[in-house]
């Protein structure tokens, strides 16, 4: 959370989240979620 809310003071519009945490942030911050884990299960599922 303190991250996430010196990256958003600093005019920081979009961040990319690989933490299994959910953040909080304003309606204008986007935030994306990347479940590392299971992009790396699908990538294992399609080179087989």
């Amino acid at each position: 959370p303190y991250v996430v809310s010196g990256l958003v003071a600093a005019g920081i519009q979009g961040i990319l989240n690989f933490s299994p945490i959910v953040l909080e942030v304003a309606p204008d911050v986007t935030v994306n979620n990347v479940d590392l884990a299971l992009e790396l299960e699908h990538l294992g599922y399609f080179i087989r």
